[in-house]
């Protein structure tokens, strides 16, 4: 992370810290398998929980990991454990503090009844917490067999939430459950989280960001150059791309239903197990396809590092459009910084940045529309005045300047 995107990135923080400070608060957590009690005698005060937010923050955007920070804030609420969450009926996208783990993983296999909309909570930033002790969401959930045969079989007695960060089905919950015996969640402990919530709710916010910029400065390298980038999420459906993506993958791969559709004779395959290997088990791959036009197009399958990918609906892939047939693009400041350093003048520059690109010196007399000899003369005066020899060697100095 660049020190103007950190900076911008605790501006924002920081904003919603001060304005935070107001809202009633809403969590869910979730307790440890088979844990009966919460812990008896400990004072969940505004004072110690605002600690207990400010150190989890901290945590968080020094590159700490959520169980870990989970683990450690989650008690002084007085609960026995937690996750963060992105509910999409049937599917619960969670990163569970330690004691959750078993729970999320019987999820994520299936190995539950369904997760409905019927009993889903769904709290709004200025809701704060809500509880499933509320009227609303007792009586249904009494009637649904997720709930009934599945989490409160669990320990799993009582649950509270609070909206964390996103819109939509972006949307990222705080999850906390306590279990039989613990009375549950009354309104005085709702309103006491509320010294909490600002801070995990940053966090969530930072963690977004950070993933975010990981993203496009995994990209930033290819886009310099020219290369096609298609952002893809967890789910392996492309989520953004760069404007001419699509331009030049067609007519050979196209996006159906947001995913990578490739007309190209078993290939199809080739590019969904490259995915599979970049999402699952986070391995950079290659797809070569030849088309039938002879066009010889490389899908490069990279893995974007990070944490709670799928719950922040974050890029977890990057598929680099590399068609070796297109003229590498030079980026204006490699140029500018030539010129200022060496004193090419502006025909010598076009040319120099042209065969760069990997255009010949026929190429580039029509391109400019000068004569071959004249396109000639150019190159040599660019050649002289930067030291080079070849259009290999031009090549190699500007790509070196585009790494400063």
């Amino acid at each position: 992370m660049s020190g103007q995107d950190a900076h911008a990135m605790n501006q924002d923080v920081d904003e919603l810290l001060g304005m935070g400070s107001t809202e009633s608060c809403g969590t869910v957590t979730a307790a440890p398998i088979g844990s009966t009690s919460v812990r008896r005698g400990y004072s969940s005060s505004e004072s110690v929980l605002e600690a207990a937010g400010r150190e989890l923050l901290g945590s968080i955007t020094s590159g700490g990991r959520w169980v870990d920070a989970l683990d450690t804030a989650l008690p002084r609420l007085n609960c026995l454990g937690g996750t963060l969450s992105c509910i999409m009926p049937p599917r619960l996208f969670g990163v569970p503090s330690s004691d959750m783990t078993e729970t999320f993983e019987a999820i994520a296999a299936g190995r539950t009844p369904p997760l409905t909309e019927a009993t889903r909570m769904i709290p709004a930033p200025h809701d704060g917490f809500l509880c499933d002790q509320m009227d609303v969401f007792r009586e249904p959930r009494e009637r649904d067999a997720f709930y009934m045969d599945f989490i409160r079989p669990r320990g799993l007695a009582y649950q509270a939430s609070a909206y964390l960060d996103g819109t939509g089905n972006d949307t990222v919950n705080l999850m906390l459950f306590r279990p039989p015996g613990s009375g549950g969640f009354n309104p005085g402990d709702l309103h006491t989280f509320k010294a909490f919530l600002p801070y995990i709710r940053a966090a969530a916010m930072a963690s977004r960001a950070r993933l975010q910029l990981e993203a496009d400065r995994r990209a930033s390298p290819f886009l310099g150059r020219g290369d096609p980038v298609l952002y893809v999420a967890y789910d392996g459906t492309v989520h953004r791309h760069s404007p001419d993506a699509l331009t030049v993958l067609a007519p050979d791969v196209t996006l159906r239903d947001r995913r990578l559709a490739v007309s190209v004779p078993g290939c199809q395959r080739k590019v969904d197990g490259a995915l599979t290997t970049a999402l699952w088990q986070r391995r950079p791959s290659l797809v070569t396809l030849i088309t039938d036009d002879a066009r010889s197009l490389r899908l490069l399958v990279l893995p974007v590092l990070g944490q709670a990918l799928d719950v922040f609906r974050a890029t977890s892939a990057l598929v680099v459009v590399l068609d070796i047939m297109r003229p590498t693009h030079i980026d204006e400041g490699s140029i500018d910084l030539l010129v200022a350093t060496t004193g090419l003048t502006r025909r010598e520059t076009e040319v120099a940045r042209l065969v760069a690109s990997g255009y010949t010196p026929r190429q580039v007399s029509e391109t400019l529309g000068i004569s071959y000899e004249t396109a000639r003369i150019h190159l040599k005066g660019s050649f002289g005045k930067l030291g080079v020899h070849s259009q290999n060697e031009l090549i190699a100095l500007v790509r070196r300047f585009s790494m400063l």
